[in-house]
């Protein structure tokens, strides 16, 4: 397995001016508003996509790009910035948890 290394400051810069370029071509409304802010403020963010990139065949720095506005144009299609606890339904919550300790117990 290859050695995984994060990016530098210069190549997150880099990064983040390719995927303005790309949300522009894609159209700002389609990204979600805390997606685009993460993305410009936490460098750990960032970093998470170019070191699964670099598992990725080809060039890490288009990888890590189409993969950065693949995941946040769909974040935006399902509406993940919305999901919090109070919209998400506390039955299929339970159904799931008693699903796992059913599992677990089983195991």
């Amino acid at each position: 397995m290859a050695t995984v290394t994060p990016p530098t400051q210069e190549e997150i810069e880099n990064l983040r001016e390719k995927v303005r370029r790309e949300v522009e071509k894609n159209g700002e409304e389609n990204f979600a508003k805390v997606d685009l802010e993460r993305l410009n403020s936490d460098e750990a963010y960032i970093g998470k996509f170019w070191l699964h990139a670099q598992q990725m065949d080809g060039d890490n720095k288009e990888n890590t790009v189409k993969l950065v506005v693949d995941t946040l144009l769909w974040r935006k299609k399902f509406g993940v910035e919305n999901i919090s606890e109070d919209t998400i339904n506390k039955e299929h919550t339970r159904h799931s948890l008693n699903i796992r300790v059913q599992f677990f117990y089983k195991s």
